[in-house]
């Protein structure tokens, strides 16, 4: 460096020093810290975590790991632990917690042979049945096969319940709002949704929205009474009279009342009817509807005549 260049470096640390002294002399401070200052302190307590949430119940299942990578928390701790290649069985009490990452697999076993397996990323809590939870919680999802026993429940994405008396029964969620649940056992599975219960057989499957306001079963209203037309659950609130109809299931109202299904509140007054149709089979009946007409054509001798 030059002695020119250097006499300027000189000048300027200089300028920078007397600067530094004027800004303390007056009371000034700058603070040339580029990371994050330390918390300050508050008064409102911190939001509970979720150790507290599921605790520990008598039941004990066995926690298998099928693919890499598996976590497990025990009841009552804010960590987990992984199971590793060499140690891929655990048995752990109600409460415990499963994770399983991204490309892993794993098993969870009960004493009934009631399982339920995750595939890819999951996470669910055991469930304690002597404090009438569900067998299981399932917090995340991928994809999942449940295999339960008569008188057994699920929890699902979003709240739902779902029972069955065998399995296996397949869950995959397709999107984000989006639960696609298939019935492959020889038996009927239930899912209790909102206010409706649907029933799916073997070989069939449905969609289930996974709304934010959530899909828990919802408690019935106070005076309502529960009936069964035209494929689904009906709330009703006063006395009706059923009215036969090959199109479906039609009330009429002998008082004022609220009838609740299908995702609508009707309200009728004394003498007005209602009618409620299968909708598998207004759907169906509607497409034949719409079937574009054929034309008359001739019979085939008379064709083949015409064109010879």
């Amino acid at each position: 460096m030059s002695p020119r260049g250097g006499s300027r470096w000189w000048v300027l640390a200089r300028r920078a020093a007397a600067a530094c002294l004027l800004l303390a002399a007056t009371g000034c401070y700058v603070n040339t810290q580029r990371f994050v200052g330390p918390m300050a302190a508050t008064e409102e307590p911190l939001p509970p975590g979720t150790t507290g949430l599921y605790p520990a119940g008598p039941e004990e299942v066995l926690v298998t790991r099928l693919a890499d990578p598996v976590f497990l928390r025990r009841p009552g701790e804010a960590s987990s632990y992984p199971l590793y290649h060499y140690r891929k069985q655990a048995r752990v009490n109600a409460g415990s917690w499963i994770f399983c990452g991204a490309g892993g697999r794993v098993s969870v076993l009960y004493p009934d042979n009631t399982e339920v397996i995750l595939s890819g990323l999951g996470s669910g809590v055991v469930g304690s049945e002597s404090r009438g939870e569900p067998i299981f919680f399932l917090l995340q999802c991928d994809r999942a096969s449940v295999t339960l026993q008569p008188g057994q429940q699920l929890r699902l994405l979003g709240g739902a319940v779902l029972s069955a008396d065998s399995g296996p029964i397949a869950i995959e969620r397709l999107l984000d709002e989006v639960l696609r649940v298939s019935n492959r056992s020889l038996g009927a599975a239930r899912i209790a949704y909102r206010d409706q219960v649907f029933l799916l057989d073997p070989s069939q499957m449905i969609h289930l929205p996974l709304l934010q306001t959530g899909s828990a079963p919802s408690e019935p209203e106070e005076g309502y009474q529960t009936l069964w037309a035209a494929g689904q659950h009906l709330r009703v609130r006063g006395e009706v009279e059923t009215v036969d109809d090959s199109r479906g299931v039609r009330l009429r109202a002998l008082g004022e009342h609220d009838l609740a299904g299908f995702g609508l509140r009707v309200r009728l007054d004394p003498g007005d009817e209602v009618l409620f149709s299968d909708l598998a089979e207004a759907v169906g009946g509607a497409s034949d509807a719409l079937l574009p007409e054929q034309p008359d054509l001739p019979p085939t001798g008379e064709a083949g005549e015409e064109e010879r």
